[in-house]
């Protein structure tokens, strides 16, 4: 893939990157001013021919006067901003409005629903999995009853010598390069009995001739990118011989759900936006039967925060791999990973977080917070 999409991200848009949407005109999202997802999307749209637009709840003088990281790049995909406190509200609202739709209406499809299996056309996941060029692996999770997401409990700092292992490049690989999804180009309103999901009606992303996306990709269409990651790290498990224990820091949980659903190894994961309950609830309203297991932070961090200890964490993590690691997401990843090594049996695949594009900004504001307290 371009060297600019990459990530957890790229593998939430795998779905729709493959997806036939002949007769959609533009992408409609919402998030912060410097949102990995932002850009991600940005880079999608300009793929696709698309607009993008994107409303945040706030925006600095200082960033609109002299944009830098994502914001920046962007800008310069040809994203348009609006700025609203309530952003998804005002984002839905766009995607019908600039679509020239009421409230309620939408495109017939036949988007694949991976949460049950199955679309309006009666296309399943099996045929979706061909479709990918997934038909020589099994991609069945662990032979285990399911269980919700599993909050483990606080372990004691043990000893940092666990050995881990960095999925630097965390890049999709080539799939078939065919179209395997399409929607039908024409309005209806919604049916009395839509394809059953774990999300809320209002979750459906076509619009009219918009495609509406959550802020961070938290949506069921995510999942396939998941499949594809799932069956890339045990296809170099079995080559290695190796069994490992995964672990990858979550803002809605999205990646952490869904590849656990989707491979044999244990998949561990920590809060980075809100506390584990909030991250519970979101893998849960994905797919209830994720068997993703929550590690509890060693203190509790807001999005964002600017600790001398994650940011310290960082930069030792970054010398002795040589890789360089996203800003945000990565620092508490790697504390809450060290706080818990007791819950791993295996060695350690720490999955690179990508969007290290908004590395940029967030070392600005490091600096900036260091020099004040000097």
């Amino acid at each position: 893939m371009d060297g600019e999409f990459n990530g957890n991200k790229a593998r939430k848009l795998e779905y729709f990157l493959h997806a036939g949407l002949g007769g959609i005109k533009r992408v409609v999202s919402y998030g912060s001013s410097q949102s990995n997802a932002m850009y991600s999307l940005s880079v999608f749209a300009k793929m696709k021919g698309l607009e993008f637009h994107y409303v945040v709840s706030n925006l600095s003088s200082n960033l609109a006067e002299n944009p830098i990281g994502n914001f920046k790049f962007a800008l310069e995909n040809g994203m348009k901003i609006y700025i609203d406190k309530d952003r998804r509200a005002r984002a839905r609202a766009l995607a019908y409005e600039l679509a020239g739709l009421k409230e309620g209406e939408i495109y017939g499809g036949e988007a694949v629903n991976l949460t049950d299996g199955s679309d309006r056309s009666g296309l399943n996941l099996s045929k979706f999995n061909e479709r990918l060029g997934f038909t020589d692996t099994n991609l069945s999770a662990k032979n285990m009853p399911n269980s919700q997401a599993e909050i483990a409990p606080n372990l004691q700092n043990q000893d940092r010598e666990n050995l881990i292992k960095f999925d630097g490049s965390a890049k999709l690989s080539s799939t078939n390069s065919g179209e395997f999804v399409s929607h039908k180009n024409s309005n209806l309103k919604k049916s009395a009995n839509p394809p059953s999901s774990n999300l809320p009606d209002e979750q459906d992303c076509f619009i009219g001739d918009s495609l509406f996306i959550n802020e961070g990709v938290w949506q069921p269409q995510a999942e396939a990118g998941f499949i594809l990651q799932a069956r890339q790290i045990e296809r170099w498990a079995e080559a290695e011989g190796k069994t490992v224990d995964i672990f990858l820091p979550s803002g809605t949980g999205t990646s952490a759900a869904f590849l656990a659903k989707h491979i044999k190894f244990d998949v561990f994961t920590c809060p980075c936006v809100g506390d584990a309950n909030y991250l519970k609830r979101e893998i849960e309203a994905l797919t209830p039967n994720s068997r993703a297991r929550i590690l509890p932070p060693p203190k509790k961090y807001h999005f964002g925060d600017l600790k001398p200890e994650l940011y310290q964490i960082w930069r030792e993590v970054c010398e002795q791999t040589g890789i360089e690691f996203e800003l945000i997401y990565d620092p508490v990843g790697f504390l809450t990973m060290m706080a818990n090594l007791g819950a791993f049996k295996n060695e350690i695949l720490y999955i690179h977080q990508g969007g290290a594009l908004g590395n940029i900004s967030q070392k600005l504001r490091y600096e900036r917070k260091f020099k004040e307290t000097r």
